[in-house]
């Protein structure tokens, strides 16, 4: 559910609120996941590989919408509700 989240609003960034309940979903339980269940990047395995991916994408993404907005943004086709001050 994270993931369709992350998407949804990659795709249309609408509310800082949605925004915040990603960030949160992402950087706990989801970061979480990849210790709990020992996810690893090991290249023979393709079922690790993307487990660790699936579980890791969404945080690396929040994290630098939420402290590198305007990078992210001059390479986007929006400009990100987070980071403009309203947070």
């Amino acid at each position: 559910w994270c993931n369709t989240g992350v998407l949804a609003y990659v795709w249309a960034p609408f509310s800082p609120h949605h925004f915040m309940v990603v960030f949160a979903l992402a950087s706990a339980p989801l970061a979480g996941a990849i210790v709990a269940f020992r996810n690893a990047f090991v290249m023979h395995s393709i079922d690790k590989t993307t487990s660790l991916f699936i579980h890791i994408s969404p945080a690396i993404l929040c994290y630098n919408l939420r402290f590198f907005p305007q990078d992210v943004s001059r390479y986007w086709y929006t400009r990100s509700v987070v980071g403009d001050g309203r947070h």
